[in-house]
């Protein structure tokens, strides 16, 4: 394995001859990331042992047995038990007082949990891991489980708190290991979506252009097209489909389906549908990429993921004019909704609301969209609630028309100056 290899997005390659040459002692994330990488534990690339002797023994071997399950169970796409395993050694570690080793576990269960989307379990197990001495003593680490926080967060809809770890983790400064690197790229990206998320649209902008700037100046491809894929989403719901457009371009130039894990796959084919859909573009354009995300989800197993497709297939039948299809479509996905976050349940049902208009059920539709307004002011979503009263607001007096915007569509009411980046 080459020391490009090696490094990752984490580090640089001359960081990892620094490593071998001991010029330079890594900080224990860099230490998991590269455990991780070569496919051993972290006592093993040490060459010590890092636990209590005995009955520390017994439990050590306890907790080599469950890496060994839990990479067998990720393997297998059986995230499920992967998590379980995990959560058990995580349980085990912290009753014996091995914090290290509880730290170790923790990084990888709250990953496991990012993939089945179990958000609230997720924002829980990172606040734990970040009160640990080990996460206390690592500035690099505690500034990349603040990111993972942030991101967790706005997955359970928690906005305002998912802005302010963030916010935090850039306001205390980023160390010189990750400044200008993935971890600087990921954490202005969570920060730019939440933002948007909340209406705050200027600064969101700010954050997005600064995102770009660090994912040029780092030279990776990934990073950038990484960067460009978040700016795409960030633009298309400002209502500025031009930029999102352009954004998605570079993104999918960067991000070439045989180079990526096959969930980042999926979840940039999916992204790309929404994106076309809110834009209002080709519905054949559309339909391939739902095809190929849909194709993803079922390789993958992954039942959250699924419904994010089904959700946006719905919205697709939407825009075709298939409305009774669509709320078909609809009551499938709430029936199980679990681990879909709170917006993207709001999102799914103003498709509901809108196929409820069009089919002259307007007094339904009223009431689902005063409620899903008042829901997205509940959890700080005040871009979206204020786009849900605007279509109160605009619906015909006279009934439904034949064409009119679902009100991610609708443009923002303040344009601004087209940048390119």
């Amino acid at each position: 394995m080459s020391q490009r290899d090696l490094a990752g997005e984490k580090v640089t390659a001359s960081y990892v001859s620094l490593l071998e040459a001991g010029s330079r002692v890594p900080t224990l994330d860099v230490v998991v990331h590269l455990a991780n990488t070569l496919g051993v534990t972290v006592t093993d690339l040490l060459g010590q042992d890092i636990h209590p002797p005995s009955p520390g023994n017994r439990f050590e071997e306890s907790l080599l047995l469950a890496d060994r399950l839990m990479s067998d169970a990720a393997d297998a796409n059986d995230y499920l038990r992967a998590a379980e395993t995990l959560q058990a050694a995580f349980d085990r570690a912290r009753q014996q007082g091995n914090d290290l080793r509880a730290l170790e576990i923790g990084v990888r269960l709250q990953q496991v949990l990012a993939v089945i989307n179990r958000s609230a379990d997720r924002v829980s197990l990172i606040q734990q891991i970040l009160g640990l001495p080990g996460a206390c003593a690592s500035p690099d680490l505690r500034v990349v489980l603040s990111s993972d926080l942030a991101a967790a967060l706005r997955q359970a809809g928690r906005l305002p708190e998912a802005v302010a770890a963030a916010q935090s983790a850039l306001e205390a400064g980023l160390p010189p290991a990750l400044r200008g690197g993935a971890e600087h790229v990921k954490l202005l990206g969570v920060l730019t979506s939440v933002l948007v998320e909340l209406g705050e649209a200027d600064r969101a902008e700010t954050h997005v252009l600064e995102m770009l700037r660090v994912a040029r100046s780092a030279g990776a491809p990934g990073l950038q097209g990484r960067a460009h894929w978040v700016a795409t989403n960030a633009y298309s719901r400002m209502g500025r489909h031009d930029l999102a457009r352009h954004h998605l371009t570079q993104a999918h130039r960067a991000l070439a389906a045989p180079t990526m894990p096959l969930r980042e796959w999926l979840r940039f084919c999916r992204s790309s549908a929404a994106v076309l859909l809110e834009a209002g573009d080709d519905l054949d354009e559309v339909e391939i990429w739902l095809t190929n995300a849909a194709t993803s989800a079922r390789m993958l197993g992954l039942p959250g993921e699924r419904k994010r497709v089904e959700a946006l297939h719905a919205r697709m039948q939407l825009a075709k004019g298939e409305l009774e299809e669509c709320l078909q479509g609809v009551a499938e996905v709430l029936a199980d909704s679990a681990g879909m976050s709170v917006v993207d349940l709001i999102r799914l049902r103003l498709v509901q609301a809108e196929a409820l208009f069009r089919l002259d059920r307007r007094a339904e539709a009223e009431a689902l969209y005063h409620s899903l307004a008042s829901r997205a002011e509940e959890v700080g979503a005040q871009r979206l609630a204020a786009d849900i009263w605007r279509r109160l607001e605009s619906l015909p007096v006279g009934g439904p028309t034949q064409h009119h915007r679902m009100p991610s569509q609708l443009a923002d009411p303040q344009p601004r100056p087209t940048v390119v980046s």
